[in-house]
C-alpha cells in the first residue's frame, strides 16, 4: 500500500501561486547572503554598545584618502549617523592646521596608521574610540555589464592624495604595506573587502574589529550591509568629532616618525 507522502506524489496537486511569487524573492535573498560574509574579532573586556566614534580616516587600495567618504562613492554614508562622519585625516584638516597635517602624512607614507600614531593623536579625539575604515578591490560587475551603479563607477580604482599604510596588524592598527601602481592598478580585480578597526583611547590600543568580504556586483547595496552590520555590533555608537586646538603638537609626530 502507497504511503501517504507516495499518494501526496501520485496526486501532484496544483502548487499555490503564491509559491512562485515568493521563489524570486527567497533565491535572491540567497544570493545576497552568500555574497556577504563577516569577521568579527573584539578584544576581552571591550564594550560595544555606546561608543563615540572619532574617525581617523579612510584607506583605499593600501593608500589613505584625504577626500572623506567621497573616495567610497555618493551614496555611502558614515555608520552611526545619517550624515558622513567628520575626519581627522582629510581636506580639511591639510587646510586648516597643514604643519600637523602635513606631519601626519609623513608618518602615515613611512609607516601606516599604527597604535602609536592613533596613541599621539587620541587627544584630540572627542570619541572614546578612534575608527579607521580600510577598503580593497571593487564590487564585480557581471559579465557583459557596461556601467554598474552610480556609486561604483565613482569609486576610483586607488586612494586619493596620502600616504601608504606600513606596517601593521592588529596590534598595530591594522596597517598593510603600501600600495604599489601595479598594485593600484589591479584593485579593481581584488575581491571587494571593507573593514573597520578601532582604537581605545583610553587604552591606548586597538581593540576591535569589523570586516566585510563582498563577492557581489553592487556597491550601494555593499556599503548599506556594512553600515547595517556595524550599527548592530557597536548599538547605540555615534560619530564623534575632532578638536585639533592645541591638543597634540606636530614636533610629536615628527619625532615619532624618525624613530
Amino acid at each position: 500500500m502507497p504511503t501517504t507522502l507516495g499518494k501526496w506524489r501520485n496526486a501532484n496537486p496544483p502548487k499555490p501561486s503564491w509559491l512562485f511569487a515568493a521563489l524570486p524573492l527567497v533565491l535572491g535573498l540567497s544570493a545576497c547572503a552568500e555574497a556577504t560574509t563577516f569577521q568579527v574579532h573584539y578584544e576581552p573586556g571591550f564594550v560595544r554598545n555606546g561608543k563615540r566614534v572619532s574617525t581617523f580616516g579612510i584607506k583605499r587600495d593600501g593608500v589613505m584618502s584625504r577626500s572623506g567618504w567621497a573616495v567610497l562613492g555618493p551614496y555611502a554614508s558614515g555608520p552611526f549617523s545619517d550624515t558622513r562622519c567628520e575626519l581627522g585625516y582629510s581636506d580639511e584638516v591639510f587646510g586648516s592646521i597643514p604643519a600637523l597635517a602635513e606631519a601626519m602624512g609623513e608618518y602615515v607614507r613611512a609607516n601606516g596608521v599604527t597604535d602609536e600614531l592613533l596613541a599621539k593623536l587620541a587627544p584630540a579625539a572627542k570619541g572614546d574610540t578612534i575608527m579607521l575604515v580600510t577598503v580593497t578591490g571593487r564590487p564585480h560587475r557581471p559579465s557583459g555589464e557596461i556601467g554598474g551603479s552610480a556609486a561604483q563607477r565613482a569609486m576610483p580604482a586607488g586612494g586619493a592624495r596620502g600616504g601608504g599604510m606600513g606596517r601593521g596588524g592588529m596590534g598595530r592598527g591594522g596597517g598593510g604595506g603600501r600600495a604599489t601602481s601595479s598594485e593600484s592598478s589591479s584593485a579593481s580585480n581584488d575581491p571587494f573587502e571593507i573593514s573597520a578597526s578601532f582604537f581605545s583611547v583610553e587604552q591606548h590600543r586597538t581593540v576591535a574589529r569589523v570586516q566585510m568580504n563582498y563577492a557581489g556586483s553592487d556597491i550601494d547595496l555593499a556599503m548599506r550591509e556594512f553600515n547595517d552590520r556595524l550599527e548592530a555590533e557597536l548599538r547605540g555608537s555615534r560619530c564623534s568629532g575632532w578638536d585639533w586646538s592645541g591638543s597634540v603638537d606636530d614636533k610629536a609626530i615628527r619625532k615619532l616618525t624618525a624613530q
